[in-house]
């Protein structure tokens, strides 16, 4: 990936892009406890930088119609250690979303030392720590009055 590019999928990321931990829970006897995926998406209605985006980078890319007049949504994602790979080459240009990418690079690490318990239930101390990791991104991405 050229430097330019880089720059430009930085400056889209802190103006139009959401870096986030997504939690899942399955409530199933073998999954106790909640998964946690590390999302780097970009949403817009104007469709050539997604696909720039994706033809510089991969990914998933969808198209969200939307009701009455309003454009539709083309939507750019990768996830886990995709995304993280992504974040970690792109982090000199990130300005507004530095704080994130941070918190994501640092779960995916935590998730990658602390992982493999197969069906035995994982640690609560694991647990403790994916949820706080989760709890910081979240407030760092929300939305209205501070």
């Amino acid at each position: 990936m050229k430097e330019t590019q880089k720059a430009y999928l930085a400056g889209v990321i802190d103006g139009e892009g959401c870096i986030g931990i997504n939690k899942t829970t399955n409530k199933s006897v073998r999954h106790k406890h909640p998964y946690y995926q590390v999302r780097l998406r970009i949403a817009m209605t104007t469709e050539e930088p997604i696909k720039s985006i994706e033809s510089w980078c991969g990914g998933i890319v969808s198209l969200t119609k939307r009701k009455g007049n309003s454009k539709p949504i083309f939507e750019w994602l990768l996830l886990n250690d995709k995304a993280v790979a992504m974040l970690q080459l792109i982090k000199p240009y990130l300005r507004v979303k530095r704080k994130q990418t941070e918190i994501a690079i640092n779960f995916r690490d935590y998730y990658h030392t602390h992982s493999g318990y197969g069906r035995a239930e994982t640690p609560i101390e694991v647990s403790r720590q994916r949820e706080k990791y989760f709890q910081e991104m979240k407030q760092l991405n929300k939305r209205g009055k501070i």
